[in-house]
């Protein structure tokens, strides 16, 4: 690219400040794939993000950890995408693999599309019964997943385990790796036929990777203090 060389004395015209301006707009960096951008008062600071694979996943290959990348023509602009699609790495809650984690037409992890500034929740939603874990499914979804609230006499038939919040491609995670859950009994009354009636609820613990493990955590996202269940 050629900048434009000024030889002539006396004032600019407004052509001559018109030209060295397209010029500078044609050298400065926008955002882009892989490309933050983080402006200050002594310059611009370019930060490169990890590059992902053509099929979207992630570097870290983690148990339920997400990747997102930008789907359709970024803006000239902003760089945004029009749309995100994000991607979960396979993991099990109790040994059950997520039902709809596999994209069978495509041949490929499932993708999940969603719209550029907007907040995505990305959870598993899991069903049980008596007899323990009965299927779970991923989420990504613009409502916050619900609170599983405690069920006296028998243990609740669902709960969710939140892994994280998407907005664009910039991913804050809450927690990955395999999932184990168990329920816990939170108090005990006495019944009228003078049994012991229990309240339970589904709580669940997440390995993290790298040998990070989380606390136990209710499905509502709240701790448990094992002492006073």
């Amino acid at each position: 690219m050629q900048y434009p060389l000024f030889q002539k004395k006396g004032a600019l015209s407004a052509a001559d400040l018109n030209l060295a301006m397209d010029a500078l707009k044609r050298a400065r960096v926008l955002p882009g794939v892989g490309i933050k951008l983080t402006e200050t008062l002594n310059g611009t600071i370019v930060s490169l993000k990890p590059l992902r694979t053509a099929g979207g996943s992630s570097p870290e290959h983690c148990a339920f950890s997400i990747s997102s990348a930008g789907k359709g023509d970024p803006d000239a602009t902003t760089g945004l995408y029009p749309n995100y699609e994000a991607q979960i790495v396979a993991g099990t809650v109790n040994g059950v693999l997520p039902m709809n984690w596999w994209d069978a037409t495509a041949k490929a992890p499932t993708k999940f599309v969603y719209p550029k500034e907007q907040l995505r929740n990305v959870y598993v939603n899991v069903q049980t019964t008596a007899d323990g874990i009965a299927s779970c499914e991923l989420k990504v979804d613009a409502a916050t997943p619900a609170k599983s609230a405690a069920v006296q006499g028998a243990n609740p038939v669902e709960f969710n385990v939140f892994l994280g919040v998407l907005y664009n491609d910039s991913i804050f995670t809450i927690a990955k790796g395999l999932i184990s859950a168990r329920p816990v009994t939170l108090s005990t009354v006495l019944a009228s036929d003078g049994n012991l009636l229990a309240t339970n609820i589904w709580v669940y613990h997440a390995t993290g990777c790298c040998g990070t493990n989380t606390d136990d955590q209710t499905s509502s996202g709240l701790m448990v203090n094992e002492a006073n269940s």
